[in-house]
This record gives structure tokens, sequence and C-alpha cells, in this order.
């Protein structure tokens, strides 16, 4: 009898539970989602504006190619910080960071700016490209920032990686403080023999 019982007891408390675990609100899909599934998109900053749109390049088909993107770049006070990155367009047509550099918010620029980033190999003879501004803060001076850049491109052929040998022994106690010894601050003491 005590067996019985309990085991009516398990099973209505199991009832219970199960339906309070199955019964939810019909709910407003989020952003980025349908009523399906979510369409796995990348969150984004509160704050996003492309700078330049769509860049085309020419590429040879299945080579990579070195892309450099330098001019003069101009950001004014902004009321958060600004980050710079270069995109691609990939085979799923999803875009690719390549490329990205932060500028403090309280500052302004008016400087020279370089970004060398190498394209994937693709099936197609063109990359679709762009250069995107992006910042945790709202934005309301996006027009403002300028980069008056020129895009030049080099074939795989024409570049050839290198590597940089260095001597780890030599260049590493420049960065390295001293463990032992007193410890200079200025520049008379540092040169003392």
């Amino acid at each position: 009898m005590k067996k019985k019982s309990t085991l009516k007891i398990f099973a209505a408390v199991f009832c219970i539970a199960s339906s309070h675990a199955l019964a939810k609100a019909a709910s407003v899909p989020w952003p980025g989602e349908t009523s399906i599934g979510s369409k796995l998109m990348a969150p984004l900053p509160p704050s996003v504006y492309d700078l330049d749109p769509l860049i085309v390049i020419s590429q040879n088909v299945n080579e990579k190619g070195l892309v450099v993107m330098k001019g003069n770049f101009q950001k004014p006070v902004t009321s958060g910080d600004v980050k710079v990155t270069i995109k691609y367009k990939d085979a799923q047509n999803n875009w690719v960071s390549l490329w990205c550099k932060t500028f403090a918010g309280n500052y302004e620029y008016n400087e020279d700016l370089t970004a060398n980033f190498e394209l994937p190999q693709s099936a197609l003879n063109t990359h679709s490209v762009k250069v995107e501004l992006s910042s945790d803060a709202t934005i309301t001076n996006w027009q403002s920032i300028i980069w008056d850049k020129t895009v030049s491109h080099y074939k795989q052929s024409n570049y050839a990686y290198a590597n940089c040998d260095l001597d780890e022994n030599q260049y590493t106690i420049l960065f390295t403080p001293k463990k032992t010894g007193p410890f200079y601050t200025t520049p008379t003491e540092l040169f003392r023999v």
C-alpha cells in the first residue's frame, strides 16, 4: 500500500513538474532570429557605419593577393572609441574581418594610416571589400571621419614571404627589466658604467 501511494505521489509530482517545464508563453523572436530559430547572426556593436561600403579588387583565380590601403585618416573627438575594420565577402556571402585598428574617442586624429592584409584564394576573379567603422557608443558624427586612401593590390607572384630572424639574446634585453642591482630611471643613470 505504501509503495502504491509513493508511486502515485511521484507520478503526480512528475506530471506537474513536466507540465510546468513544457508550458511557456508564446515568444517574440529576438533580432536576428525567425520563429523557426536563429539565423546565427553575429551581434553588431550599437553603432556601425560603412565608411567605404564596396571596393572591388581584381585578383587571379585560386591565388592569394596582398592589399595595401594607405592614406590620411582624420577623426574628430567622438563620444566613444572608433574601430576601423576592413572586411571581405567570402564564398558564403559573409563579411569576414581582415584588419582592424581602434582609435580613442577622446582624441583627434589626422595622420597617415596604412593597412596591409592578404586576401585569400578564391574561385572568383574579384573580391568585395569594405571599410567599416564601429563603436560601443552611439556616434552621431560618422560623416566627419575620413580616410583619403589609395588601394594597391599585389598578385601572389609579385611578393614573397620573408622570415624575420632576430637574435633573441640581443633584442629581448631591451624589453626585459633588470632583476638584480639598482634600478635606474634617468638617462644619465642608465649610461653609468
